[in-house]
């Protein structure tokens, strides 16, 4: 699967990033981090009938995003954070499937006061995949070209004295746009996105 190739090729350019973090650790503190969220927003790319009869759609920014990666503390008020990821967008119709992928790699700086977080940075997008497989309707996979974005976040940090890390909840805006070569098209996939991270 191209998604499982791309996933590799990035993540050394993310173990370079973590070791440049954790060299300088008698800086700051260096913390782990999970998040999941959801996404939705951007441009339709598809419609179709689901197995209930209803009009399903994709649009570019919508998706279940999955990501981990790590948070290096500048000072009290500031932190960098770098996380690759796993986004994706899967709908069923009655004659078969189609599958939106894409592999978010993304480094933003934060300012942190007590229990809120804001900031943003640069998000950049490889192994953008479109798949249909519908009967009767399209057999084909389209490679979208990679594309660099900006993300807007703000999160409300949980602690708990029962664990050891802490919980986050968040919203952001994600800024960003698919070139689709060879027809010369681009694809708006701006919008905004909920998530959840777990500090350890």
């Amino acid at each position: 699967m191209r998604i499982v190739k791309v996933v590799i090729k990035i993540f050394g350019f993310s173990l370079f990033i973590v070791s440049s973090m954790t060299a300088n650790v008698y800086a700051g503190n260096v913390n782990a981090l999970f998040g999941f969220g959801f996404d939705f927003g951007g441009d339709t790319i598809d419609s179709f009938q689901s197995g209930s009869g209803d009009t399903e759609t994709i649009k570019a920014n919508e998706g279940i995003y999955i990501y981990g990666g790590v948070i290096y503390n500048l000072n009290e008020k500031l932190e960098v954070q770098t996380t690759i990821g796993y986004k994706f967008e899967s709908l069923n119709a009655t004659n078969g499937d189609v599958r939106f992928d894409r592999a978010p790699l993304e480094l933003l700086l934060f300012t942190r006061k007590d229990q809120h977080r804001f900031g943003g940075g640069v998000t950049y997008h490889t192994g953008v995949e479109y798949e249909c497989e519908l009967t009767g309707s399209c057999n084909f996979t389209v490679d979208l070209d990679d594309a660099l974005g900006f993300i807007i976040e703000y999160d409300y940090l949980l602690s708990s004295k029962n664990f050891k890390y802490d919980f986050s909840l968040g919203v952001r805006y994600t800024n960003i746009e698919y070139e689709v070569d060879p027809f010369n098209f681009t694809i708006d996939a701006n919008g905004l996105g909920i998530n959840t991270q777990i500090f350890f």
